[in-house]
């Protein structure tokens, strides 16, 4: 009988091992971000390897990139993930237009559970002018112009001696965004999550996923996780 007990646990000791290696970490290719919770691949990880929320999946190209999918249908590529800090960089797909997106979704937090990590939101008046305009004031919006016109931003907050280049042009939005990427001359996004929490895990070395039979951001640490090789933790976010 204690025979039989012992090789009982030891099989569903083996079979809860196999399980958390079974999801302690997948990619999309050898240059790609390690992949664990709360994220995972779709078709790749089964369904319990990452968090319940819009958001979490991530998927991979013919190419082998990495690609987030946020609720509102924006798809970034992403080149890093730092699970201590909770942070994550990702590039824009060709087309990708930032204040384009934001005409209809003003805030990323409110339809998605990540959000800007670079800095406070500012209002922006959007103008469309049909020739260019220069001064300091004035923020080219390059992916909502072409060669018939050219879109500008400007703060909502701005006099109206800083107005005035803007006179024969004609409003057209109002949005919120971080100063940084008005412009977009910058590639790179920064963005950080907060639910689930899992900081405090992967400071540990340690792998993070969610309690059973509890509420469902409540997380636990299990395992110990092995560095991968010539994986970088930090990406340095340049123009």
């Amino acid at each position: 009988m204690v025979a039989c007990l012992f090789l009982l646990s030891i099989f569903f000791v083996h079979h809860a091992v196999g399980l958390n290696d079974h999801c302690s970490k997948s990619s999309c290719g050898m240059q790609g971000p390690p992949v664990r919770f709360p994220f995972r691949i779709k078709g790749r990880q089964p369904l319990h390897c990452g968090y319940p929320a819009a958001g979490f999946d991530l998927s991979c190209t013919e190419k082998s990139h990495t690609v987030l999918e946020l609720p509102n249908s924006w798809k970034l590529l992403v080149q890093a993930i730092d699970y201590e800090f909770q942070e994550i960089y990702a590039t824009y797909l060709d087309g990708f237009c930032l204040p384009r997106r934001l005409l209809f979704n003003s805030n990323l937090s409110d339809i998605s559970p990540f959000f800007f990590m670079d800095g406070l939101y500012y209002s922006y008046n959007l103008f469309n002018c049909s020739s260019q305009k220069e001064h300091y004031s004035l923020r080219p919006v390059s992916c909502l112009s072409d060669l018939r016109y050219h879109v500008y931003a400007i703060s909502s907050h701005a006099s109206f001696q800083d107005l005035v280049p803007l006179l024969s042009c004609s409003k057209l939005h109002n949005i919120s965004i971080v100063a940084e990427y008005v412009s977009i001359h910058r590639k790179v996004l920064q963005l950080k999550w907060n639910s689930p929490e899992c900081s405090y895990c992967e400071a540990k070395g340690k792998y993070c996923r969610l309690k059973s039979n509890t509420i469902v951001s409540e997380t636990e640490c299990y395992g110990i996780i092995k560095p991968t090789k010539g994986s970088a933790i930090k990406f340095m976010a340049t123009g």
